[in-house]
Formats: C-alpha cells, sequence, structure tokens
C-alpha cells in the first residue's frame, strides 16, 4: 500500500508541477519562436543582455545599474541567465525566455518542498495559489528579465526554502543562501527581507542542535550544512567582494551610505502597511492583477487610506487551527508566512523616494505564503471531518482549477509581446538607416544621450552596435550602459564617429548645431521651425529650473510647444572637428 500512494503522489506532484509551469513554458516559446531574432532589447533591458554577454569575456561584478553612482550587490543575475541565453541563441528574445525559464524552475522548487513537507493537500493548494499569482502578474511579468521583476518567484522560493531550515532540512541552507543571494543581488530591495528571513529560518533548528549537544554526534548535526552554506556564499559573493577590495570606494560602501543617509526620502510604517494590506484585502492584487496607480508615478494609488485587510480573520484562525493541532510543520509555515508578511511591511517603510509598484513584487509573495497557510488549515479540517473527502473532491477540484488557468494561460502566455515592444518599431527604424549612413572608419562609434528617454534607445543601439562586431563605447562612466563594464568607456585612441541620441526638443535643438549632421529619424525630420520651438521649449525647462515660472506654465506651454513641433527620435552624428573629449588619434 505505501508503494501504491508514493506512486499516487509522484504522479500528482508531476501533473501539478506540469499545469503551474506550462503557460510558462508556453511564453518562453513564444518569445523564441514568435518574437524572434527580429526583437532588440532596449533600455535597461539592453543593459542587461550587454552584461549577461560579457559573462565568460570580462569581469562582471556588479549587478544592475540603479541610480545615483551605485549598482544593485552583485551580478547573480547575469551569470544565471548567460547558459540558457547562450544555448538558446543568444538573441534579446533568448534573454526573456531565459527569464521565463528562471521563474519556471523558482516554480518547481516551491512545489517540490510543498510535497515533501505538507504532503497532497499543501501541494494542491500552493499550485492553485502559484496559478492563481502567475496569472495576476501577467504573462509579459513572467518573460520580462528586468531587475525588479525577475527575484519575485525565486522569492517565493525562497520562503518556502527557509520554512524547510526551519523544519530541519538541513541541505535546504545551501539552497537557501544561493535562492536568497539571488534575490538580494538582482534588486537590493530583498536584502532585509531574505537576511532577516533567513536568519529567523536558522533559530529553529540551532536551538534544536543545542539542545542535542549532549547526544553522541548531536553537536555536529548542522555542521557540514553550514560549511555548504558558507561555500556557497563565498563563491556567489566573491565577484562583489574583488569589486570592493580593488576599488577606495567599492560599490556596497556607495549602497549602505545610500540607504543609512536616507536623506528623509524614506516611508512610515503606515505606508507600509497600506501596500501590504492592499494585498489582503477582498480583492487582492496577486489575485486580480488589478491595481489603480497614480499618474506618472506608477505608485499605488490606495485612496489616501489602507485597505482593509479582511484576508487576516481567515489567516489568523489558521493559525489558531494549526496551533491547536500541536504540529509542528505547519505552525512554522505559519509563522514564516507571518514574519515575511511582517518584514515586508518593514521594506516598504524603507523605501527610499517613491514606492514604485514595480518594486513591490515580494507584497504579493508575502500574501500569497499566508493565505496558503490558512487554506491548508482549512483542508486538514475537512479531511479529518470526511475523510474521503481529500481524493473525492478536494484533489479533483484542484486539478479543474488549474486545468482551467492552464488551458487559458497557455494561449495567453503563449502570444503576448516582448518587454519595452512599444520602442522597437522606432528602434528598428534608427538602426535601419544608420546602416547606410554610419561613415566607413576604422575605431571606436562613440554614443552619447540627453539622460531622459533617449538613453533607452542608446542602450538598444550599443547592444545592436555589439552584436554586428562593431567597437561602441559610451563617454560616461558611471551610467546604464557602461555601470559595471568598464571596456565599455572611451578611453582615448581613434574613433570613427560620435553619434548623439536625442528626442523631441532635445534632438531638434541638436540638429541644426554647427558641424552636426542627422543620420536618422522617426518622426518628423528636423527643420529650422521644429529647430527653434526645441530651443524654446528648452528654455522653458531652463526657466523652470531657475523658478522663472510654476509648474503649470512649465507643463502646459511645454505641452503645446511639443505638439507643433511634433515628436521625433533622432540619431545626429557631430563634428570631429567640433569642441570634444573625442580626437582622431595621430
Amino acid at each position: 500500500m505505501p508503494d501504491g500512494e508514493d506512486r499516487w503522489r509522484g504522479w500528482w506532484v508531476a501533473l501539478v508541477a506540469a499545469l503551474v509551469v506550462l503557460p510558462v513554458l508556453a511564453g518562453a516559446a513564444g518569445q523564441l519562436f514568435a518574437v524572434g531574432g527580429d526583437y532588440s532589447a532596449t533600455g535597461d533591458l539592453a543593459d542587461i543582455e550587454l552584461h549577461t554577454r560579457d559573462v565568460g569575456h570580462h569581469q562582471v561584478e556588479l549587478g544592475q545599474y540603479s541610480r545615483g553612482d551605485w549598482s544593485h550587490p552583485g551580478p547573480a543575475q547575469f551569470y544565471a541567465m548567460a547558459t540558457p541565453y547562450r544555448l538558446l541563441g543568444s538573441t534579446s528574445a533568448a534573454m526573456n525566455a531565459a527569464a521565463g525559464l528562471i521563474n519556471a524552475s523558482a516554480l518547481v522548487g516551491v512545489l517540490l518542498i510543498a510535497s515533501r513537507r505538507g504532503g497532497i493537500g499543501l501541494l494542491s493548494i500552493t499550485a492553485v495559489a502559484l496559478a492563481v499569482l502567475l496569472s495576476g502578474l501577467g504573462p509579459l511579468f513572467l518573460v520580462d528579465p528586468w531587475n525588479p521583476s525577475l527575484p519575485v518567484l525565486p522569492f517565493a522560493l525562497f520562503v518556502f526554502l527557509a520554512w524547510d531550515v526551519a523544519c530541519g532540512g538541513r541541505w535546504s541552507i545551501a539552497g537557501a543562501a544561493a535562492v536568497g543571494t539571488f534575490c538580494m543581488q538582482t534588486h537590493v530591495g530583498y536584502a532585509p527581507l531574505v537576511g532577516a528571513l533567513g536568519v529567523a529560518s536558522l533559530v529553529p533548528p540551532v536551538v534544536s542542535t543545542w539542545r542535542s549537544r549532549d547526544r553522541p554526534g548531536g553537536d555536529r548535526a548542522m555542521r557540514w550544512p553550514f560549511v555548504g552554506a558558507a561555500a556557497v556564499l563565498m563563491v556567489l559573493w566573491l565577484p562583489p567582494a574583488i569589486q570592493e577590495l580593488r576599488s577606495g570606494d567599492g560599490n556596497l560602501q556607495r549602497v549602505a551610505r545610500y540607504f543609512v543617509d536616507g536623506d528623509g526620502e524614506e516611508h512610515s510604517l503606515r505606508d507600509g502597511w497600506a501596500n501590504v494590506a492592499v494585498q489582503l484585502s477582498p480583492t487582492p492584487e496577486w489575485v486580480t492583477g488589478d491595481l489603480e496607480l497614480t499618474p506618472f508615478t506608477a505608485e499605488p494609488d490606495l485612496g489616501g487610506s489602507a485597505p482593509v485587510p479582511v484576508l487576516l480573520l481567515p489567516v489568523a484562525l489558521g493559525g489558531v487551527v494549526w496551533w491547536r493541532t500541536r504540529r509542528r510543520d505547519p505552525i512554522l509555515f505559519v509563522g514564516v508566512g507571518a514574519v515575511t508578511l511582517v518584514l515586508s511591511v518593514l521594506a516598504v517603510s524603507r523605501t527610499l523616494g517613491p514606492i514604485y509598484h514595480y518594486r513591490l513584487g515580494f507584497t504579493r509573495v508575502a500574501a500569497m505564503a499566508v493565505v496558503v497557510g490558512a487554506l491548508w488549515a482549512a483542508w486538514m479540517l475537512a479531511v479529518q471531518r470526511w475523510p474521503r473527502s481529500e481524493r473525492g473532491v478536494l484533489v479533483p477540484a484542484a486539478l479543474l482549477v488549474l486545468a482551467a488557468l492552464a488551458a487559458t494561460g497557455v494561449p495567453r502566455f503563449a502570444r503576448t509581446g516582448p518587454p519595452m515592444e512599444e520602442y522597437q518599431e522606432p528602434l528598428a527604424t534608427l538602426v535601419a538607416r544608420l546602416e547606410a549612413e554610419l561613415p566607413e572608419g576604422d575605431g571606436a562609434v562613440v554614443l552619447r544621450c540627453d539622460g531622459d528617454e533617449s538613453c533607452i534607445y542608446l542602450a538598444g543601439l550599443v547592444l545592436w552596435f555589439e552584436r554586428r562586431g562593431v567597437d561602441a563605447r559610451v563617454d560616461n562612466p558611471v551610467g546604464v550602459v557602461s555601470s559595471g563594464a568598464p571596456h565599455r568607456v572611451y578611453r582615448g585612441g581613434p574613433v570613427r564617429a560620435v553619434l548623439h541620441v536625442g528626442i523631441d526638443a532635445g534632438f531638434y535643438a541638436r540638429a541644426l548645431a554647427p558641424g552636426s549632421e542627422v543620420l536618422a529619424t522617426v518622426g518628423d525630420r528636423a527643420t529650422e521651425e521644429r529647430a527653434r520651438l526645441g530651443r524654446e521649449i528648452l528654455a522653458l525647462d531652463a526657466d523652470y529650473a531657475a523658478g522663472r515660472i510654476t509648474a503649470e506654465e512649465h507643463f502646459f506651454e511645454r505641452s503645446e510647444g511639443l505638439e507643433e513641433m511634433g515628436a521625433a527620435v533622432g540619431v545626429v552624428l557631430e563634428s570631429l572637428d567640433a569642441p570634444t573629449a573625442y580626437t582622431q588619434a595621430s
């Protein structure tokens, strides 16, 4: 009988995992075969791809560029994506597919832990919760290699690994170290969550080991798991450590200084609670995928007050049920979920600047975890009251929900376009014209942008040039393309061309500068009249910055000028004879 039970459970695990992961794999396949090689990344995604391409060719020691003068803590994202990226064709679509594979792997890991620790009940509930979460996140999120998006599902795996560690899963310590490091290095916002939850998860096994120290071998129970975890941490944190030691003012110091100083930009615990409570409201965003955002800032619009977290009531009841059963593993599951929820409130409150919605993926995971704990308690009570209900009702119901979500999700995920799709047509037009207009010769092609949306196109152009074997460089040693990649910064030598990427007013004003030549544009061609309007708009910007006009005057006058002038993005060839940092080598 046990063999039959194990066999049935094994088939159920495989079926559940397939139904949950299938839409994500369909999305990855859609990126490879439907989006394909015609797609080329721009902005941060192009920068992420450039760093991934560097793995195995250049030192990659930092994470994705963030703001000011620092990058995210480490390059784990780039190393994790490098192998699938190369195997799938080294294209931008392959980057998106690699993100899908990382997310699919995290989902499988969560389900395996749920099955091993919680049996059929927890496995089924977790599978349905994950499938609902995926539907709420949407297909584009799951194939997006952007660093705020990529750690969300790996963080769910970390939460389950932390629970397994707390329950005595000794070798999950190394797994938690690896997955937690991935989350922390990919986006710094996960550092306090991972660090605090990781330490908390070690308390039960350490206490258990301490109590058994008088037994033969009791004091050695955790020795090798800790050695393994230490080895994992040493390897994964070696690149940023090297950068820290080699630099007088390393990146980790700059990150710490940024968050310690704060400059009064942090938020209150009330703000943190409001952004977590919305995930426990009657229509939680992690389930529906719908959340109203404030214009221009992409912050959740909570109407000035925290939503009513009605789901906390069943969550609390579930905790009481498990406490009364005295079953250690479920109680620890509820505890890990509660700690994650509290840490999420603290993490949001410590956010500096606007609380952008795209930074808050961990709040969805925290809410899902505590709801799963409550549903697991309800499942247990149902099985105790009606022993045949598990196989007769509950498992078939879970299968029905999973099958329905997979049936609707697979075509939806497979048909999704690439991230930042709106930039593809303008970029394709620019590169097609640059192929015909770029000056011949040897030397570096040096690119500049104006610090606005034009830099999104600049990153895409650098990637496009590199793919074609052109030596593309930038002039800013700290920026989106060059952060952590000094080999992309121009530091002297022959120059083939200096290209300035601009948009709208900035482009039109630069297009007729002395010695400049427009090589490629998307939108209206530059004219004297449009250049004049562009200069007027730049003057408006200067007046607003100096306080000579109000924000309202600036907004309306600028909008009128842009509408009259027409939008455009273009590439200007700057004269090598003009005063510039770039000169032909003698």
